[in-house]
């Protein structure tokens, strides 16, 4: 999903957890400017859709964006229609 690895953007510090895959709790703490950089299956998100995925994967215990498979961010998807 995300390939910063302790970067700044837009002046914010990214936790990245993994190559590839960010902190959920982080992205979600700076969901303003975090969700620019998210997609899924090659197709850009929405910051809501991406508020509700980061959602989603935190109610569940996850920690990492690397947690979360396919079919559950299709879901989520499907339910934030």
């Amino acid at each position: 999903m995300v390939t910063l690895e302790n970067q700044t953007v837009n002046n914010l510090e990214y936790k990245i957890i993994n190559e590839m895959y960010a902190d959920l709790a982080g992205a979600l703490e700076r969901i303003n400017t975090s969700w620019k950089v998210f997609e899924h299956k090659g197709k850009p998100m929405t910051k809501d859709q991406v508020r509700k995925v980061l959602e989603y994967g935190l109610s569940k215990g996850y920690k990492t964006t690397a947690e979360l498979t396919d079919d559950e961010v299709d879901k989520v998807l499907l339910n934030a229609l």
